[in-house]
């Protein structure tokens, strides 16, 4: 379900790209610069602020989560798995919504579909083991060492669009 759900946001996403491109193609550079300082600025200020904001999961869902995977998961049928997939693909996620800018700047419906299905198979595994591994008291520990990882990811990955942005030229935008 979230790898369907991601197939289609993505190629939205991509479709809407190759759109903007083609209407905005002498200001997409600006556009990627500008997205870029944001990226850059939101980077800078994860990176430096004490708290982490984070995306509130309803309770229903935080409890069908829990039930699913405490070993009930035998009673559920494929259907609730698959629906339980289209959920969690529709919750606020930084990375995805990273990815989907990636999808925008492919401007093609296909490039962002697979983007996006790329997502999920690089996540999955990564996601899997953070299961298995639950709430292990060493786990805290790290993720309080590495909580400044995510900002300098953002920093980078604006950096890049700005470079893309300006140096190179973004898709389609070459006459």
């Amino acid at each position: 379900g979230k790898a369907v759900t991601y197939a289609l946001l993505g190629a939205l996403a991509g479709g809407v790209g190759g759109v903007a491109i083609l209407a905005l193609r002498s200001y997409a550079p600006w556009v990627l610069g500008l997205t870029a300082a944001l990226m850059i600025g939101l980077g800078l200020r994860s990176l430096f602020s004490r708290g982490v904001v984070g995306a509130q999961v309803p309770g229903w869902l935080a409890r069908a989560v829990q039930r699913w995977s405490a070993g009930a998961a035998a009673s559920t049928s494929h259907g609730q798995v698959f629906c339980l997939g289209i959920i969690l693909a529709l919750l606020p996620c930084a990375v995805v919504i990273w990815a989907l800018g990636l999808a925008v700047a492919s401007a093609s419906p296909l490039h962002g579909a697979l983007l996006m299905v790329g997502l999920v198979l690089l996540n999955t595994p990564i996601l899997m083991a953070a299961h298995v591994l639950g709430a292990a008291a060493w786990l805290a520990g790290v993720r309080r060492r590495l909580r400044w990882l995510p900002a300098l990811g953002l920093l980078v990955a604006g950096a890049w669009l700005g470079w893309l942005a300006f140096s190179v030229g973004a898709p389609g935008c070459r006459t």
